[in-house]
C-alpha cells in the first residue's frame, strides 16, 4: 500500500521492469542492468532509488501492529517459581490471522506500563503461538494484585488469504517510481523493528523500510514521521 501525504510538484519516472521482480506498491526500487538494458528491480538496500507505485505480486500482504492477547489461567494451570506465579504447561494462543510471513513476528509482554520481550514459538501457517511453561504471569483479568493471566502485544506481516495478487505492469512491462522528496504512508516495512519518531530509515534486503541498518555503507533514505498506527501504516519522509 502506498498513500501520498505530500509530494509537492514532483513527477515520477517510468522504467523498464526486471522480468523477475515481484513487489507491492510502497516497496523501494533500485536501478540495475539486465544484459545491456537498464531496468528497475526491488532494492536490496545498497542503492535505493525511489518508491514503487505499481503492483506485481502473487499475493497481497498486510501488517498488524500491537495486536493484544490476554490468556487467563485457572487453578492447577500455574506454578510458583522463585515466588513468582508462572505457567505450568506450554499453552497455545491463536492469533487473529494466519499465513504469517517468516521473521516478521515479534511479541512484547506487558508489565503494567513496562514492555519486555517474551519467548514464543510461532506456527506461521495457522497463526498459533505457544507460550512456554515457566512464563511469568503479568496481568490480572479481575484487577486484583495477584496475576492470573498472560498479556502480550504482537506485530507481524500476514498474507491475505482468498485474495489473489495482480500485475498492473502486464501491459507496459514498465514500473512507476517516485524518487523526489515526499511524505508517504505505507505498510511495506519490517514489523519486527521499532520506529521512534525522527529515527533514520533504511531499506532491507527485500525493498521494505526498516530502522535496521544492514551495514555501514547502506544509506538512510528518510526519517520516521509517525510510528505504525493501528491500521499498520508507517508515515515517513523520503528525502
Amino acid at each position: 500500500m502506498l498513500r501520498f501525504i505530500d509530494k509537492s510538484n514532483a513527477l515520477p519516472f517510468s522504467f523498464a521492469l526486471d522480468p523477475s521482480a515481484e513487489f507491492e506498491a510502497g516497496q523501494v526500487a533500485q536501478i540495475t542492468l539486465v544484459g545491456n538494458n537498464t531496468v528497475a528491480t526491488i532494492s536490496n538496500g545498497i542503492a535505493p532509488f525511489g518508491v514503487i507505485d505499481d503492483v506485481r505480486t502473487r499475493a497481497f500482504t498486510n501488517n498488524v501492529v500491537d495486536e493484544e492477547h490476554i490468556h487467563t489461567f485457572r487453578a492447577g494451570e500455574t506454578q510458583l517459581i522463585n515466588n513468582v506465579l508462572c505457567t505450568l504447561l506450554d499453552t497455545s494462543v491463536l492469533l487473529n490471522n494466519a499465513y504469517i510471513t517468516k521473521n516478521s513476528f515479534v511479541a512484547r509482554q506487558v508489565f503494567n506500563t513496562q514492555l519486555a520481550g517474551i519467548r514464543l514459538t510461532l506456527n506461521p501457517t495457522n497463526g498459533a503461538v505457544i507460550v512456554p511453561a515457566g512464563t511469568p504471569l503479568n496481568f490480572s483479568i479481575t484487577g486484583s494484585s495477584t496475576p492470573d493471566s498472560i498479556r502480550f502485544l504482537c506485530s507481524y506481516t500476514y498474507r491475505i488469504s482468498n485474495y489473489a495478487g495482480e500485475d498492473t505492469t502486464r501491459g507496459s512491462n514498465r514500473v512507476t517510481i517516485w524518487y523526489q522528496r515526499m511524505i508517504i504512508e505505507t505498510n511495506m516495512y519490517e514489523t519486527n523493528q521499532s520506529y521512534p519518531i525522527n529515527s533514520p530509515l533504511y531499506v532491507n534486503e527485500k525493498g521494505k523500510f526498516t530502522t535496521r541498518q544492514i551495514a555501514e555503507n547502506y544509506p538512510a533514505i528518510g526519517i520516521v514521521l509517525s510510528r505504525p498506527n493501528k491500521f499498520g501504516y508507517l508515515q515517513l519522509l523520503w528525502h
